[in-house]
C-alpha cells in the first residue's frame, strides 16, 4: 500500500512530462501567492545621477529619484529596474534629493525634514528635524565626505554625513549677515558663498569658510562687492556653485558665480517679450527659461538661445571637463527633441530625435541630464525624460535604452475581461508553448546543483539562463474558457488606459487619452453575443473647465478605440449602475447630482425609453464625508427623455456631533449568491442576510478617556433603519473595508496597540422559527407543502444577527 501510494504519483509525472504539449506545475502553497508582481514608483520629480556602486557579484550605476507617490528609489541606468524603493510616510512630502559620498539626503515634510539614506540598500541612516524655519539650499561641500549643508533664512549648519550630527552651526542675524538668506553656492570643500536678500532688495553676500578635517565647522565673513545688485528674491535657479535671481524691476537676472575663493556677480538683461513674471526654473540648474511667442528662450549668463521646436524645458546643469552643458527636450513633428546647449562655447552641442512618440506619452515635461567622455574623447549624453503621461524614459545616443510605464503607479480603475476568441498575437511563434522535456529538466537540475554547490563553469551558467528562457510560457492572448487568463483594463489618473495580461502582467496595448478629462467610472457597458466584442464605458469631466457637463464614451475594450461620445446633462461625478438587460446584457448606469437632486441615464438613445420604464421604486443613497452624514433618496422617473430624473430625500443619518466619517462601503447589488446558508452541527441552519440595501458606515470620535474610538454603523438604504452598532476603542480611521454577500472585512489602527486590526461581521437572518429547522426539514416542506412562497419587501427588512471577531495583523 505504501509503495503504491508514491508510484502511482510518480508514474503520472513521468506520463505528463513525456507528452508532447508539456506540462508546468506549481507548488500548492504557492497558488494564489504573487504569481507576479510589478513594482512602480510614480511621476518623477526630481533626480540624481550616481556612481556606479558594488552590488553581490554585480557593479550597478543608478539614477536616484523621488516621486510623487512620495517614493524615493534607484533604477538602474541599464535595465531601468528598481534597485530599491523607498516608501515614505502617507502625510511626508519629498522635496529634494542630493547624492554625497555613499549617502543620499532628502529634504521632506514642506522642506523641514532631512534624511539620510544609504545609497546602495536604501536603508536609513539618520532623520533630523530642521529648526529655524524651512531649508532653503541643501548642498554637499565635497561628494566624497559625506558632510551636508543645511541653510535656512536664518541660520547655517553643518551635519555630519554619518551620524546627521550638527558638527558646526551659524546664527547668520549674531554674526552680521544683513538680510533673508536665499541661496548657497559652493566654490569648493572648504569654501561656500550665502546669498540673500536685505533692505531695499539689495543682494547680501557672504563668504563661508569651512573645516571638514578633524574638529568640522564653519567661519563666515561678509562680502560687500555684489550690495549695488537688487533682486527680487521670488525667482531664483541655483545649482551646487551657481545662482541666478531676476533682478528687481523685472529687466534682468542677477548671476552669481563661485569661483575658488571669490564670488562673480553680474547681469544680463532679459531678451524683448521675457519678463521677471514668466520666468520658470529647473531644479540644479543655471538658467532661467521663458515660453515667448509658442516657443522657448533658454537664459544663461553667457547666452540665450531661443529653440526652434516650440515649447521646451531645459535640464539641470552638468560639467564635463569644465564645460557646462544643459539639455533641452521638447516635441518636434510628433518626437521627442533634444539639444544639449554648451555654455560655454555658445553653440548647440547634440541636436537628436527620439523615437518617444507624443501621441503615446504626451509631451516632456522634466529631463535629467548626465555626462560620460566616449572611446573617442568627445564628450557623451544622456537624458533621463519625464513625459506628460508620467512614462519616464532613458535616451542616449539616438536609442530609447529604456521606458518604465510609471502611469500604473496612480491606477484608479480597472476591470477583468475575457480576450477575444483569437487574435494575431495567438498565431505568433513567440507565444506557442515551449516544448520542454523531461531530460531538459533532469539537466537544468543537475546544472542547478552545480551552481549551488558553486563548482558551474561560465558556459555551465548560460546553459542555466538558456534552459530557464525556454522553459519560461508565455501565454496567448485569446479566449480562455476556463477564465484563466483574462484581461485587465486599468485606467489611470493621467488618463491613460493599459490592458495587462493576467499570467504575466505584461502590457499589450495602451491608449493615451490625455489629462484634460478625470474619469469618474469605468465599466463593462455591453457583452455582445457569440463572444463577438464587447464594450466599456467611461464616464469623464473636462478639468478646470467652465463647462459644468460630462461625457460619456464607449471605447472598445480589446483594442481601446473610441466608438461613441455623448455629452451629458451633469458634470457630478456619482455613477450608479443598473441591472444588465438585454441580449448583449447592456448595463445601463445613473449620473446622480445629489445636490441638484437630479439624474441623467447613461445608456444608447435609442435604450433610454425602455430603461425609463424599469426605473419604478429605484432608490440611491449618498455618503457625505464633509457633512458626515448619509442620506437616502427614492427616483422619480420622467416619461419625457429630454428632462433629468428628479431625486426625493427620504431619510438623513448624521453622525454625532464632534464625529467624522473615515470609511463606508456596501455590497456589489448584481453579485451572485452560491449558498443561502451556513448549516450548524446540530443540523440547524442560519440564513445569510443578503439584502443589498446594506450600508456600512465607519465613524471616528474622541472617547472618555481621550483616545479615539470607530463606531460602525449598519443601515437600511431604503428605509433608513439602523440596523446594528459597534464600538472599537482605542480605534483610528483610516477605515478600509471589504462588503460582499454576507460578510464584512474592515480595516483600522489600534492607537493603544499601535498595530494594524482587522474585524470580520457575518450578517444572518434573525428568524428564530426558521433558524431552528434543520435544512432537510425545510426542503422537505417546500417540496411536499402547496404555496410556500415567501416575500420579502425592501420597505420591511429582516431582523439582523451579526457574529463577529476582530484579530491582530502584524
Amino acid at each position: 500500500a505504501m509503495a503504491a501510494k508514491y508510484f502511482l504519483p510518480f508514474f503520472l509525472f513521468v506520463a505528463l512530462a513525456l507528452q508532447g504539449s508539456g506540462v508546468g506545475a506549481i507548488y500548492a502553497e504557492q497558488a494564489g501567492r504573487l504569481d507576479w508582481k510589478k513594482t512602480q514608483i510614480g511621476r518623477v520629480t526630481q533626480a540624481a545621477f550616481l556612481p556606479s556602486f558594488a552590488q553581490g557579484n554585480a557593479t550597478v550605476r543608478g539614477v536616484a529619484v523621488i516621486t510623487d507617490e512620495k517614493v524615493l528609489g534607484v533604477l538602474h541606468q541599464r535595465s531601468g529596474g528598481v534597485v530599491w524603493r523607498k516608501q515614505l510616510e502617507s502625510d511626508a512630502s519629498l522635496d529634494l534629493v542630493r547624492h554625497g559620498g555613499s549617502q543620499l539626503f532628502t529634504l521632506s515634510d514642506a522642506r523641514t525634514r532631512i534624511q539620510s539614506w544609504d545609497m546602495r540598500k536604501g536603508a536609513l541612516l539618520w532623520d533630523r528635524r530642521v529648526r529655524g524655519g524651512e531649508v532653503v539650499s541643501l548642498k554637499t561641500p565635497s561628494l566624497e565626505s559625506g558632510f551636508v549643508l543645511e541653510l535656512t533664512e536664518t541660520q547655517l549648519t553643518l551635519h555630519s554625513g554619518k551620524r546627521g550630527a550638527a558638527e558646526a552651526t551659524l546664527d547668520l542675524e549674531a554674526v552680521g549677515f544683513k538680510g533673508k538668506a536665499a541661496a548657497l553656492v559652493v566654490a569648493s570643500a572648504d569654501t561656500a558663498f550665502l546669498l540673500g536678500v536685505g533692505s531695499g532688495g539689495n543682494l547680501v553676500t557672504a563668504k563661508v569658510s569651512i573645516t571638514l578635517e578633524g574638529n568640522p565647522g564653519l567661519q563666515l565673513s561678509l562680502h560687500e562687492q555684489a550690495s549695488a545688485f537688487k533682486v527680487s528674491g521670488e525667482r531664483l535657479v541655483e545649482s551646487h556653485d551657481r545662482a541666478a535671481m531676476a533682478s528687481l524691476d523685472g529687466k534682468s537676472v542677477i548671476h552669481a558665480t563661485a569661483n575658488s575663493g571669490d564670488l562673480e556677480v553680474t547681469a544680463v538683461a532679459l531678451p524683448e517679450g521675457a519678463s521677471a513674471e514668466t520666468l520658470k526654473a529647473t531644479e540644479d540648474s543655471q538658467v532661467f527659461y521663458a515660453d515667448v511667442e509658442s516657443s522657448t528662450t533658454v537664459l544663461a549668463a553667457e547666452h540665450s538661445w531661443r529653440l526652434d521646436f516650440g515649447r521646451a524645458v531645459p535640464s539641470n546643469t552638468h560639467e564635463i571637463d569644465g564645460s557646462r552643458y544643459v539639455a533641452a527636450v521638447g516635441s518636434l513633428e510628433g518626437a521627442c527633441t533634444v539639444r544639449v546647449l554648451n555654455l560655454n562655447s555658445k553653440e548647440v552641442e547634440v541636436s537628436q530625435t527620439y523615437d518617444l512618440k507624443t501621441k503615446e506619452h504626451g509631451s516632456p515635461e522634466a529631463v535629467f541630464l548626465t555626462g560620460y567622455k566616449t572611446k573617442e574623447g568627445v564628450p557623451g549624453f544622456r537624458f533621463l525624460v519625464v513625459s506628460s503621461d508620467n512614462s519616464v524614459a532613458l535616451l542616449q545616443q539616438g536609442e530609447v535604452v529604456w521606458l518604465r510605464e510609471e502611469a500604473l503607479a496612480s491606477i484608479t480603475h480597472s476591470l477583468v475581461i475575457d480576450f477575444p476568441v483569437s487574435t494575431a498575437e495567438a498565431a505568433s511563434p513567440s507565444e506557442a508553448q515551449s516544448a520542454f522535456s523531461l531530460s531538459d529538466e533532469i539537466k537544468m537540475n543537475i546544472l542547478n546543483l552545480r551552481v549551488i554547490l558553486k563548482v558551474a563553469t561560465a558556459e555551465e551558467l548560460q546553459q542555466v539562463t538558456a534552459f530557464k528562457l525556454a522553459k519560461k510560457r508565455t501565454e496567448p492572448a485569446h479566449f480562455d474558457p476556463n477564465g484563466f487568463n483574462q484581461q485587465i483594463l486599468a485606467l489611470t489618473s493621467v488618463g491613460k488606459l493599459f490592458a495587462l495580461h493576467s499570467s504575466d502582467g505584461r502590457i499589450l496595448w495602451a491608449k493615451n487619452y490625455g489629462q484634460l478629462s478625470t474619469f469618474a467610472d469605468m465599466w463593462v457597458y455591453k457583452q455582445h453575443s457569440l463572444h463577438r466584442g464587447i464594450e466599456v464605458a467611461l464616464v469623464s469631466k473636462l478639468k478646470a473647465s467652465g463647462d459644468e457637463t460630462a461625457m460619456l464614451s464607449t471605447i472598445d475594450g480589446w483594442t481601446g478605440e473610441i466608438l461613441t461620445k455623448r455629452r451629458l446633462r451633469s458634470a457630478s461625478s456619482s455613477v450608479v449602475k443598473l441591472q444588465p438587460a438585454g441580449p448583449s446584457s447592456l448595463q445601463a448606469a445613473l449620473l446622480v447630482d445629489y445636490q441638484a437632486g437630479k439624474a441623467d441615464v447613461l445608456a444608447e438613445e435609442e435604450a433610454v425609453a425602455e430603461i425609463l420604464q424599469g426605473l419604478q421604486s429605484t432608490y440611491v443613497f449618498n455618503v457625505d464625508e464633509d457633512e458626515h452624514a448619509a442620506s437616502g433618496y427614492m427616483l422619480a422617473s420622467s416619461k419625457d427623455q429630454a428632462e433629468a430624473l428628479t431625486l426625493t430625500n427620504l431619510w438623513r443619518f448624521k453622525v454625532p456631533s464632534g464625529d467624522k466619517i473615515v470609511g463606508f462601503g456596501s455590497p456589489n447589488y448584481f453579485q451572485n449568491i452560491y449558498s443561502r446558508t451556513r448549516v450548524l452541527g446540530d443540523r440547524s441552519a442560519l440564513y445569510k442576510y443578503t439584502n443589498p440595501n446594506t450600508l456600512f458606515v465607519a465613524a471616528e470620535s474622541e472617547g472618555d478617556s481621550g483616545s479615539p474610538k470607530i463606531t460602525v454603523y449598519l443601515l437600511d438604504t431604503v428605509t433608513g433603519k439602523l440596523l446594528y452598532s459597534i464600538t472599537h476603542k482605542d480605534a483610528q480611521g483610516p477605515v478600509h473595508v471589504v462588503f460582499h454577500e454576507h460578510w464584512i472585512v474592515y480595516k483600522y489602527w489600534n492607537t493603544r496597540a499601535n498595530r494594524d486590526e482587522m474585524s470580520v461581521m457575518e450578517l444572518y437572518e434573525d428568524e428564530p422559527l426558521k433558524n431552528s429547522m434543520s435544512v432537510s426539514s425545510y426542503l422537505f416542506d417546500l417540496v411536499t407543502k402547496a404555496n410556500q412562497t415567501s416575500t420579502v419587501s425592501s420597505y420591511n427588512p429582516l431582523n439582523l444577527r451579526v457574529l463577529g471577531q476582530s484579530y491582530v495583523l502584524s
